[in-house]
C-alpha cells in the first residue's frame, strides 16, 4: 500500500510526521511526504486503481487536497489531528477571528469526512468527539511520544559544548529546558526563580530565542546555550538531571498540550518539573513535581538541589518510544 503524508509545510521535517513516515515505511510499500507544492503531481503519477493511505495533518491541506483524495476507490483517509489550530491565538482581533474561524470549519470537515481520525492525547480526543459518538467510534489515540532514532549523542567534549561541559563540572544540580522560546511559556518567571534561588542549581535553556530574552544578558544561575543540532541537544538532557515544562491555560491548544519534549525527557531519565498545566496534570505518574508560581518553583529548587545525585552512569528510558506503540496500531 502506497502512503502519502501531506501537510502545509515539509512533512519530512515534521517530528511526529516523520515518525508515522518511518512507520509506514517499516509496515511495507512506498512512502510519499507530500506539501501543497507537490501533492498534485504525485497523484498523477500514482495508479487511481491503486490501494492507498493518505495520512493529513492540517486540516486546511485536508480541504484542498479532498478532490485529489477522492480520486482513488481504494482509499483510507486518516485525519492526524496535531493542533487546535482553531485555538492557538487569542479570538480578539478581526484577523485572528477570520483565521480561527477557517481553521475551525477546515478542521470540523477534517473530522467529519476522514475514515479514521488520531488524536495525541485523550483530553483533545474528549473535547472534539463528546457530542459526535460517531466521531468517537472512528477515533484513536497516539500519544507525541519520542523515537528510538532519534537519541544518539555527541561527545560531551564536542565543540558545541564548552558552555555546557563548565556547567557539568561546576554545578551538581542542572535543571534544563528545551525547546521555543516565546511568549506564553513564562520563561521571564522561571529564571527569575533561579535568580532568586542560593540553592545551587542552574538553568540551562536551549532553542531559538525568538523573543530576545538572552540577548545582551547574563545571568548567575542561567545559562542560554542556543541553537543545538539533535545529538549535541541529546548529550544535554542526557548530562542533565531536571526537565522543566511550562505550558499555560489560556488557549485550548496549549491548555491540552501533547508535547514531544515531555517524552523526549523521560527517555533521558530527566525528572520532570512542571507547572500546573491540565494535560499535564494529566500525567502524574510520569511528573514529578508540579508549581503553581515563582515561590513553590523556588522551593522544588531548593528541594531537589539537596537531594544526593548519583554518580551512576544513566541508562536510556525505552518505554516511550513511539516505533514500540505503533505495533498492531495500524
Amino acid at each position: 500500500m502506497k502512503s502519502f503524508i501531506i501537510s502545509r509545510g515539509n512533512p519530512k521535517e515534521h517530528p511526529v510526521l516523520s515518525l508515522y513516515g518511518r512507520a509506514f515505511k517499516n509496515m511495507g510499500g512506498d512512502v510519499c511526504f507530500s506539501n501543497l507544492s507537490n501533492i498534485l503531481n504525485e497523484i498523477i503519477a500514482t495508479d487511481k486503481s491503486d490501494e492507498v493511505r493518505f495520512l493529513i495533518s492540517d486540516p486546511i491541506a485536508f480541504i484542498i487536497t479532498l478532490p485529489l483524495m477522492c480520486l482513488f476507490k481504494q482509499k483510507k483517509i486518516i485525519f492526524l489531528s496535531l493542533e487546535m489550530f482553531e485555538y492557538q491565538i487569542p479570538n480578539n482581533k478581526i484577523y485572528n477571528k477570520i483565521r480561527n474561524k477557517l481553521f475551525y470549519l477546515c478542521h470540523k470537515l477534517a473530522l467529519k469526512l476522514s475514515d479514521e481520525i488520531i488524536f495525541c492525547n485523550q483530553l483533545r480526543c474528549e473535547f472534539y468527539t463528546k457530542e459526535d459518538q460517531s466521531l468517537k467510534a472512528k477515533s484513536k489515540i497516539m500519544e507525541n511520544y519520542a523515537s528510538k532514532y532519534k537519541t544518539e549523542m555527541t561527545s560531551i567534549d564536542d565543540e558545541n559544548l564548552k558552555l555546557f561541559k563548565n556547567i557539568c563540572e561546576e554545578r551538581d544540580t542542572i535543571f534544563v529546558y528545551a525547546g521555543s522560546i516565546q511568549a506564553g511559556r513564562d520563561l521571564e518567571s522561571i529564571i527569575d526563580a533561579f535568580e532568586e534561588s542560593d540553592s545551587g542549581a542552574c538553568l540551562v535553556v536551549a532553542g531559538n530565542d525568538k523573543v530576545g530574552l538572552f540577548k545582551n544578558k547574563k545571568y548567575k544561575n542561567v545559562f542560554y546555550i542556543g541553537m543545538l543540532n539533535k545529538e549535541s541537544l541529546n548529550r544535554v538532557l542526557y548530562e542533565s538531571d531536571y526537565g522543566i515544562l511550562f505550558y499555560n491555560n489560556d488557549l485550548l491548544n496549549t491548555k491540552f498540550a501533547a508535547p514531544v519534549k515531555l517524552y523526549e525527557y523521560l527517555c533521558f531519565n530527566l525528572k520532570i518539573i512542571s507547572n500546573n498545566n491540565t494535560a499535564m496534570l494529566e500525567k502524574s505518574s510520569l511528573i514529578e513535581s508540579y508549581y503553581s508560581d515563582k515561590n513553590e518553583l523556588l522551593e522544588i529548587l531548593s528541594e531537589k538541589s539537596n537531594t544526593i545525585k548519583s554518580k551512576e552512569k544513566k541508562e536510556l528510558n525505552n518505554n516511550y518510544y513511539i516505533e514500540d506503540k505503533f505495533d498492531g496500531f495500524f
